[in-house]
């Protein structure tokens, strides 16, 4: 799947706003379902710490325990291009409706009370290391 960054990404170089989901319920405002966005890099350093103490052994929830809004993120993508903040709802697909999750947090006690330390990078640091070394680097040009 391609990253909801990168679709925010290309609405707002076409020129128009981020485009983000209605909610399909009462209880969740347009803008406000959640989920635990984590930087790609924060997901290899578990993995390399994991490498690295061998005697740490199970299942692991691998996220940052805090659920931002795709709101967070679409405000997050205008920040890092320096453009003015803009988002438009539009409807969810119908075969979405009735099953889309409205909120997603990983749970990390279990890898914090193994040993794991390091502090995970936030969403708005994320998006822009994404957005200016990779989405605007010479590997996309």
């Amino acid at each position: 799947m391609i990253s909801v960054v990168k679709v925010k990404y290309d609405d707002i170089l076409k020129g128009g706003p981020a485009k983000l989901f209605k909610s399909d319920t009462s209880a969740v405002a347009d803008g406000q379902q959640a989920r635990d966005f984590i930087w790609v890099g924060d997901v290899a350093n578990v993995m390399l710490w994991l490498y690295e103490n061998p005697h740490v052994s199970g299942l692991f929830n691998c996220g940052t325990g805090i659920a931002r809004t795709y709101l967070d993120l679409a405000y997050a993508v205008c920040d890092s291009l320096g453009v003015q903040r803009a988002v438009e709802f539009i409807d969810m697909p119908a075969q979405l409706r009735g099953n889309y999750q409205n909120f997603t947090c990983a749970d990390m006690h279990k890898i914090r009370d193994a040993g794991y330390k390091k502090e995970f990078t936030s969403l708005e640091d994320g998006i822009n290391i994404y957005i200016n070394k990779f989405l605007k680097g010479p590997m996309y040009y």
